[in-house]
């Protein structure tokens, strides 16, 4: 599958610069579009980690550099990242004499390298393509979103179950909860169309938003995921504060608005079909309290004072172990899977307090700049990016989810620097 997806980005890549995205994007959706992701080679190396990361960073690196070969030029990136990059370098640097310092630097270092190619594949673009670029995408992320909700129901088994995270059997129903098939670009897709929906803006196929904004509360309830629950509530939340505080755009919208109390109650309808699924997701909130629960937030809060401790201890707490796995790596980890459930603690252990700063200092003052851009110009697109941005890291501070190493963790804040510096014109029309 990977060389058909290869073959299909290069093929539509030399109309549309930004199709040559597609190929890394299948790989980042690995079993989601039936891609396997357990391909290893040099497991002491590469950390246990698949391959497909690096496959990503270095076909974006060829794609940016043959892109600029063709048009003879190389494009200014303006991106917001560089102190967090620069700190990286300098971390993995000082830990190159340790044996794992490949394997653990490239889980940090991936994230700001993958911002900036992006950034940069996307200055060879115009509007047209950049459009043409994100209705493929939405519609991507509406069949995969169809795929996964008739995998993890139960109701058409597509993926290899060997692969998938958990096979849950509850109040009589057989079904799976799994993370790996879950569309990657899910949530920001969803607040991206809805946006678009409500503000009647024709940016994109109206079809593949409505795709999109009927699947994506299916997606919520079968993930069982509590923080992807969370995280679009709040969303919704501010929207709702932004159509209260700006009245005069609920006149443009209330065509959608007005349909509104139809659309949720034929929703709810639809969902109370899954009553096993929605009984298991309840029964997952109700664990919160419990600090035997892998993702509670006593254990979240378990993370950060055991990372504490030990950071403490070796007296590593401004800068932290740097990019090497040790005992301190193994003390963590008997705590649990801090990398996946809280953020805090895996940036204390291995990048210090500063480390904690930066990063976070940098999703931050991307945040700040769409919500100074969209006090000045209005359009939907801004509007769910500052959303999504600003829930995306308040979410940060108590959970945690990040994909470390992944290209593309930080796309929607590449967006943002895309469309206020290259496309700021044309996304007000």
């Amino acid at each position: 599958m990977e060389i058909l997806y290869l073959l299909i980005s290069l093929f539509f890549g030399f109309r549309n610069p930004l199709y040559f995205l597609i190929f890394p994007i299948a790989l980042i959706s690995g079993p989601g579009v039936f891609i396997d992701t357990r391909t290893v080679i040099f497991d002491e190396i590469l950390y246990g980690r698949n391959i497909l990361k690096d496959v990503m960073v270095i076909y974006m690196l060829l794609i940016s550099l043959f892109l600029s070969l063709r048009d003879r030029k190389i494009m200014f990136i303006k991106g917001k990242l560089a102190p967090l990059f620069i700190y990286y370098v300098i971390i993995s640097l000082f830990s190159v004499s340790d044996n794992d310092w490949i394997a653990v630097s490239r889980i940090f270092l991936y994230l700001p390298i993958g911002y900036y190619l992006i950034i940069y594949i996307f200055r060879f673009s115009d509007f047209k393509q950049f459009l043409q670029f994100f209705n493929t995408l939405i519609w991507i992320t509406g069949v995969c979103s169809v795929l996964f909700i008739l995998n993890s129901s139960g109701l058409l088994k597509l993926y290899d179950s060997s692969s998938l995270y958990k096979e849950i059997n509850f109040s009589g129903a057989e079904f799976y909860r799994d993370f790996r098939t879950r569309p990657y670009f899910a949530n920001i897709i969803f607040i991206i169309a809805l946006c678009v929906k409500i503000f009647r803006r024709k940016y994109f196929n109206k079809h593949a938003i409505n795709l999109v904004l009927i699947t994506f509360p299916f997606v919520i309830l079968l993930s069982f995921t509590r923080s992807v629950a969370l995280i679009t509530i709040a969303q919704l939340i501010l929207l709702s504060f932004f159509l209260l505080y700006k009245k005069r755009y609920v006149l443009n919208s209330y065509r959608f608005i007005s349909k509104l109390p139809v659309i949720i109650l034929a929703l709810i309808l639809a969902i109370s079909l899954f009553s096993p699924q929605i009984e298991y997701f309840s029964s997952r909130f109700e664990e919160v309290d419990d600090i035997t629960e892998t993702r509670s937030l006593n254990k979240r809060k378990l993370y950060v004072e055991t990372a504490l401790k030990l950071v403490n201890q070796k007296q590593q707490f401004l800068f932290g172990t740097g990019f090497v796995r040790g005992k301190l790596h193994t003390e963590m980890a008997e705590v649990g899977a801090f990398g996946a459930d809280n953020t805090i603690s895996f940036l204390l252990l291995y990048t210090g307090f500063l480390g904690v700063i930066l990063y976070f200092y940098s999703l931050i003052i991307h945040v700040k700049y769409q919500f100074i851009k969209l006090k000045k110009v209005f359009n939907p697109i801004s509007l769910a990016l500052f959303i999504y941005g600003f829930t995306y890291v308040f979410f940060k501070l108590i959970m945690g989810g990040t994909s470390w190493g992944d290209p593309f963790s930080f796309f929607p804040f590449a967006l943002i620097i895309i469309l206020n510096s290259q496309f700021k014109k044309e996304i007000v029309l």
